[in-house]
């Protein structure tokens, strides 16, 4: 049996095992997470070794989330199963995907280290607050509980909140759900996760917020208090914009993965902007990048834009388009003239 502590990350095989049993899969698409794809190779064997007949195909394209299921992919392959590995199901799909999928968490192995302890004590001891909510994104879940009581025993006020939204774990987040964060009073939060991408998302959810990243991967504790001033800054700026000044056009851009298709989103937005006297276009696409943006807007030259698939595209990846590009919760913010910051939807 493969030694897994050699990965770093706990895949459950044996419920591969038990998919492959009730289904009996002929062809099978494996889609993992970028950062997680040097897991593929143990995962194709592994399956091999259940059923040498079994043929599988890895998805090389990139793997933003559960939401992301390459169903154009599993049409051309004429495939008859999914695994996808580093993430629990996305909990809003917007069709249905017609052939089983197994999502596979992929929970990191490792430990919080001394010095990233030492970091965390370090940072929360300078400010004052006492009541600290703990999140984490999927893949370091299950070290929330080990440092709850490392917290707890230097005399803070700690808290892991479950959400309303299933299948999301207690203490996760997701880059556009956020409903542990929604559910807390406190004003103090803590994410443990590799890089600023969640952390973000708390302030965005939650201007107010204090908001710390205890990056295992780097071992440190970050406020990022200065980057969401910045980014809510922008975000402010451009609402304002065009709550002063209108908009005559404007297109939906509409995603086309399973979970980045929202016809109720898509419906309400065109129905509010065409109430107030705006042109409306709309256009569908699977990848939205720079290049696809200005060819977009070479076709259609609309005041602005409207991102309807992923609301972190029009924040981080494209944020510095040279038109409006809102996620949908600034359209409504725009179409309500609030400057209540509102996020995702």
């Amino acid at each position: 049996m493969l030694n897994q502590k050699n990965l770093l990350y706990e895949l459950e095989f044996s419920r591969i095992r038990s998919f492959i049993t009730n289904y009996n899969p002929r062809k099978i698409l494996i889609q993992i997470a970028d950062g997680l794809k040097f897991l593929s190779r143990y995962i194709i064997d592994y399956i091999e070794s259940l059923d040498k007949d079994i043929e599988t195909y890895l998805s090389a394209s990139p793997s933003y989330g559960a939401c992301d299921i390459p169903v154009d992919e599993v049409k051309a392959l004429n495939a008859d199963a999914i695994i996808h590995v580093g993430h629990n199901p996305y909990p809003y799909m917007g069709y249905s995907i017609n052939i089983p999928v197994l999502y596979i968490e992929a929970f990191y192995t490792g430990d919080i280290t001394e010095k990233l302890i030492k970091s965390i004590i370090d940072v929360l001891g300078k400010y004052r607050d006492q009541d600290i909510v703990l999140l984490a994104s999927i893949q370091y879940i299950k070290l929330l509980d080990k440092l709850y009581n490392i917290l707890k025993a230097h005399g803070y006020r700690v808290k892991i909140p479950r959400s309303n939204v299933e299948p999301l774990l207690r203490g996760q987040v997701l880059g556009c759900v956020y409903s542990t964060v929604k559910n807390t009073g406190s004003n103090t939060y803590l994410i443990l996760t590799s890089g600023l991408f969640h952390g973000i998302g708390v302030c965005l959810t939650k201007p107010s917020a204090k908001v710390f990243v205890a990056d295992i991967i780097r071992e440190e504790v970050i406020d990022i208090g200065n980057i969401c001033r910045k980014i809510l800054a922008k975000r402010y700026y451009i609402v304002s914009n065009l709550i002063n000044n209108g908009f005559k056009t404007a297109t939906l851009i509409v995603g086309s993965r399973p979970g980045q298709y929202r016809p109720w989103l898509i419906d309400m937005l065109y129905k509010r902007l065409i109430v107030n006297d705006v042109k409306v276009y709309k256009a569908i696409v699977s990848y939205l990048d720079k290049d696809r943006l200005i060819a977009l807007d070479q076709a259609l030259g609309s005041d602005i834009y409207i991102v309807t698939s992923c609301p972190r595209l029009p924040i981080d990846d494209l944020s510095d388009f040279y038109k409006p590009l809102l996620t949908p919760g600034e359209a409504l913010m725009v179409l309500n003239e609030s400057m209540e910051y509102r996020y995702p939807w």
